[in-house]
Formats: C-alpha cells, sequence, structure tokens
C-alpha cells in the first residue's frame, strides 16, 4: 500500500501509512482544503475497491454512516467520506496523536491508577452507546484504542460492525475479528453478533491494561482459540497477573463463556 503515498484523492493527499487492519489501510493525509491533517482509511483490497460496491465496500459506507451519526466523545470521528475511481472508497477521520494502546502498553506498562478514567470508563460507555444504537462492534483490541490529546482513549474502526436491523456483508462461516480478543461464541455456528460479544473483548482489554500482559496469546491462532474455549475465570488467575483485586471480581464476570453470564458493558466496573 506505500504505492499509494503522494496520491491525491479529492483535496486529500496521502502522506504515510498508519496502519492496516483486516479490511482496510489507514493513512496519514493532508486536507488541502482546510489545511489540517487527518487520517485516511481505503480498502486494502485494491481489486474489489475498484468494483464499486463490493461486499468490504458496502462495509466501508456502513461504518461511515454509523460514524458520523453517533459522534460520541470517546469514538474516533468521521470527517468526511468519498469515492475515488482509482482507489474506491474512502473514509475520513480525525487524527489523533495517539498512541495506540497497544503501543503504549508495550512502551510504558500497565495503566495502573489512571486506568479507569483514561480507558475503562471511556470504552464502556462508548460501547453501551454503541448497543443503545444497535451496533456490535466486534473488533475492540488494543490496536483500535487511540489517545487523544487529553491522553484518553477513543474507540476507533467500525469496519467489522454489525448493524441491527441491516443486511450481514459476512459470508457463512467467516470470522470477522482478532483471535485473542473474540468472544467464545463468535467461533460457533448459528449466533447472532450480539453485545455480549464486545463486552468480553473489552474484558479481555481491559485485563491487559491494567496487568500489562495479554490474556490469550498462542503462537498460532488455532491455539489461542482453543485456549480460550477451555479457559475458565477465576479471580485468583487475573489476580496472578497482576489485575487490582478492584477489577478482578468484575472482570471474570465479563469473561464468562456464555453470553447470557455476562453483565452489559454499563453494569461492569
Amino acid at each position: 500500500m506505500n504505492e499509494f503515498i503522494g496520491k491525491s484523492l479529492d483535496h486529500y493527499e496521502l502522506l504515510g501509512i498508519l496502519g492496516k487492519g483486516g479490511m482496510g489501510a489507514v493513512y496519514e493525509a493532508k486536507d488541502h482544503k482546510l489545511g489540517r491533517k487527518v487520517a485516511l482509511k481505503l480498502l486494502l483490497n485494491q481489486e474489489l475497491a475498484s468494483k464499486g460496491l463490493s461486499e468490504e465496500g458496502q462495509r466501508l459506507q456502513d461504518e461511515a454512516k454509523a460514524a458520523s451519526k453517533l459522534q460520541l466523545a470517546h469514538l474516533v470521528h468521521v470527517l468526511d467520506s468519498g469515492y475515488s475511481e482509482e482507489l474506491g472508497p474512502y473514509i475520513i477521520y480525525e487524527l489523533l496523536p495517539g498512541p495506540s494502546l497497544k503501543v503504549f502498553l508495550e512502551k510504558n506498562g500497565p495503566l495502573a491508577e489512571e486506568a479507569m478514567e483514561r480507558l475503562i470508563r471511556p470504552l464502556l460507555q462508548t460501547l453501551q452507546a454503541l448497543h443503545e444504537a444497535g451496533i456490535v462492534h466486534r473488533d475492540v483490541k488494543p490496536e483500535n484504542l487511540l489517545a487523544g490529546p487529553d491522553g484518553i482513549f477513543a474507540l476507533a474502526d467500525l469496519g467489522l460492525a454489525f448493524f441491527e436491523g441491516r443486511q450481514a456483508h459476512t459470508k457463512t462461516g467467516f470470522v470477522l475479528g482478532s483471535p485473542g480478543y473474540l468472544a467464545p461464541e463468535v467461533f460457533s455456528m448459528g449466533i447472532s453478533p450480539g453485545p455480549k460479544q464486545d463486552c468480553y473483548s473489552a474484558a479481555v482489554v481491559i485485563t491487559e491494561a491494567l496487568s500489562g500482559k495479554r490474556l490469550f496469546a498462542r503462537a498460532r491462532a488455532a491455539d489461542t482459540v482453543k485456549e480460550q474455549f477451555s479457559w475458565q475465570p477465576e479471580v485468583g488467575k487475573l489476580s496472578s497477573m497482576g489485575v487490582p483485586d478492584w477489577a478482578a471480581q468484575e472482570l471474570v464476570r465479563a469473561l464468562q463463556q456464555k453470553p447470557n453470564d455476562r453483565p452489559a458493558a454499563d453494569e461492569l466496573l
């Protein structure tokens, strides 16, 4: 995707790549109309992008519409969207200074006492608002949490989200998301996406943020999934990782194997 650096889409010039996900690549771009830097998301598969409104293109449109309507305090804001004949559909997001939670933890270790204000409360409030709007994020992970100017982490990337009442764009039997952060039921056939999946993922992320250690991190994705199915949450296990006592009991509730045994986002911590 580096070959696109220097290209322009309308009044947006691609300056450099910021990251890649399962479906799209995000670039730093210059908005020459307003004289500011933004984040620009393109589809990774340019062959599909050039065909117009493919499944991936429809998903990108859904992402832009949903995020632009919500404008939540701790959801990365959509500023614009459009379509390029050469590069396909794109979304323009506000450019946060970062880093991602993943990079922050690698450099600084656990969030510790500032975790509640910088991550936990904003994340859970954002997920609750999404769920009330009929949206399941489906890809809550450290890479999708970006630090804003105030140091508070905002949730990014609705590219894999499920929208209640809309036709799904996912092929049957195809799992979306990142192993190690997905709820166990995601890998079972015939179960529709639900808010409790996000609550599980949020609990895994919060555990990592408080301990500085990944809860599920096998070398092979298949082994990671297998471990999740066999792992039973216990306060002692989380405490031994370094999770504070005040959080361990609540996180155990959210890490239950069965969705109905987990709390909603606004009932956790």
